[in-house]
């Protein structure tokens, strides 16, 4: 006779997201869980089978193909969460175990004890809890369980004060490595406060290099002087500039280039003019024009084009790629007619810009932006607030910068979209 299913009640204290996309039932002395979209039914994993078999996470669990997309994101995200989390203690777990061996004093318990239990990581702060422990006496002094000498069998007391040893003793080694972490965020913070620089520097690629540069130095790291960074240390930094540069030079005579147009407004109203050259090696920049003389004058534009164009090398320039505006335009297209070997082409990105502002113009459109505005200024405006919305949208933003302000409207409407559950 088979068994009915008794559906369960999810408590309040379940505050994992999976849980308000499933249902809980007792299968005789059983608690098994089904999926609220495709009616699968999990008999074992837990809320984490459930998690992957929603996010389309292949291995553990069927893919689920009537979830919502918004609904699946939601999961993937809390998926990668619990990854990060995970590899956070690993690496804690790592350092510990680098930078405090494992205590002599501790090792008998491998022999004494047949319970495959490995003390690793124990370092000689938690020597004296160990001795305290290990001498049979508790917190007031009492004494507690069989104490036996040393290299003979120890009874279940001794198992629980190895673990009472390696728990209090991992969770010093923790605390102390937190509070070293957050010595280290502090002397980094004023050191930018300090010198007025934009905290968008720690996004830099040479940032975490030049912290792990310094950790690997240990004690012994001497800090530059001002003699040095405007020495040699420039130097050889001029020099690595130059061999990258000359490494892509080459390759624009073997696999050819295309050269990029940048215009830009200084806040001082000055219009200023920008060429990269692209190949595959990579971007390289070329040089920058101060063209507010010219820059509504397609004749000086052209003749300026051409100069970077014979600069570079006509043989090697495949492409120029300018704005979409008017004088650029009759320049690259002279630019194409004096030149047959290279083509005239309009930013793509630029493009896609114009388009934007041209859909942001349309009412219906610009109501759907301008409530959008209102939220995240609410949110961004209380630090309240806006702690709660990172602490259930895992850590995102909902305002996600776009290379332009019309783009990152409608990529912030879609990251609002995406983050709606």
């Amino acid at each position: 006779m088979g068994s009915s299913l008794e559906p369960i009640p999810i408590t309040s204290q379940k505050h994992d997201p999976a849980w308000k996309h499933c249902q809980m039932f007792k299968n005789g002395e059983r608690v098994q869980l089904k999926c609220a979209y495709c009616g699968k039914i999990f008999k074992g994993g837990g809320i984490h089978r459930i998690k992957e078999h929603l996010a389309g996470q292949k291995g553990n669990a069927a893919t689920c193909l009537q979830v919502p997309l918004d609904v699946r994101l939601m999961m993937q995200q809390s998926l990668d969460g619990v990854v990060v989390k995970k590899r956070k203690k690993q690496k804690i777990a790592e350092e510990i175990t680098n930078l405090n061996p494992v205590s002599s004093e501790l090792g008998f318990f491998d022999n004494d004890v047949n319970t495959g239990m490995e003390l690793t990581g124990v370092s000689d702060a938690i020597e004296p809890v160990s001795s305290l422990l290990l001498s049979g006496e508790d917190g007031m002094g009492k004494k507690g369980g069989e104490r036996k000498e040393r290299g003979k069998g120890r009874g279940r007391g001794s198992v629980t004060s190895a673990k009472a040893v390696v728990t209090m003793g991992s969770g010093m080694l923790l605390s102390r490595g937190k509070r070293t972490n957050d010595h280290i965020h502090t002397a980094i913070g004023r050191f930018l406060y300090d010198i007025g620089a934009s905290l968008d520097a720690v996004n830099s690629a040479y940032f975490q290099l030049m912290v792990q540069a310094i950790a690997s130095g240990g004690s012994e790291v001497v800090v530059p002087s001002y003699h040095d960074l405007r020495g040699w240390v420039l130097k050889n930094s001029v020099e690595e500039v130059k061999n990258d540069v000359d490494k892509h030079i080459a390759a624009w005579a073997r696999t050819g280039c295309s050269v990029l147009v940048d215009q830009w407004n200084t806040v001082m109203g000055r219009t200023l003019i920008s060429f990269l050259v692209y190949c595959p090696e990579g971007v390289v920049f070329l040089k920058s024009v101060d063209a507010s003389d010219i820059i509504k004058l397609p004749d000086a534009l052209y003749e300026l084009l051409k100069q970077v164009v014979e600069e570079i090398g006509v043989r090697h320039v495949l492409q120029v790629i300018t704005r979409m505006e008017e004088q650029l335009i009759c320049a690259g297209r002279r630019l194409a007619d004096t030149f047959p070997n290279l083509y005239w082409a309009p930013c793509a990105a630029h493009c896609l810009d114009l388009i934007l502002e041209d859909f942001a113009k349309l009412e219906w459109i610009n109501l759907v932006i301008e409530q959008a505005r209102s939220i995240t200024r609410f949110v961004y405006n209380h630090s309240v607030v806006l702690n709660m919305m990172k602490r259930y949208t895992f850590g995102n933003d909902i305002v996600e910068p776009g290379l332009s302000r019309f783009a990152t409207n409608f990529v912030t409407l879609k990251r609002m979209v995406d983050l709606k559950a």
